[in-house]
């Protein structure tokens, strides 16, 4: 099996494993939802950032951001504000090696705070 399978199947592992706790969602509603959820969060961990930061921003901007700027708010953006960001990641445009984030300023935030 090649390397290119390594993330989908790390990103698709906490999936399988809680897919048995889905079955008390009361609905197959509150089911899409947690999907829904669960999609948004490996995706920030999968684009190196901090899954709590990221859906809370997300949440608080969404309602004001028009649907023309939805890309701004994508997990990829690089208009994502730093406290979304991990810090120190080498292979990615995150944290410390994106220039445009001053990391003095997420001073408070608290990095622990992950989902």
């Amino acid at each position: 099996m090649g390397l290119e399978h390594s993330l989908a199947e790390r990103s698709i592992k906490p999936f399988v494993i809680g897919r048995k706790n889905w079955l008390f969602s009361c609905s197959p509603k509150g089911a899409e939802t947690s999907a829904v959820i669960y999609s948004i969060i490996e995706r920030a961990k999968e684009n190196h950032l901090k899954p709590y930061e990221y859906l809370k921003y997300i949440l608080e901007n969404m309602p004001n951001t028009a649907p023309e700027r939805y890309h701004t708010i994508l997990p990829w953006s690089k208009e994502l504000p730093c406290r979304c960001k991990l810090k120190g990641q080498p292979d990615s445009t995150a944290g410390d090696n994106d220039e445009s984030c001053d990391h003095a300023s997420d001073a408070g935030v608290n990095d622990s705070a992950e989902l």
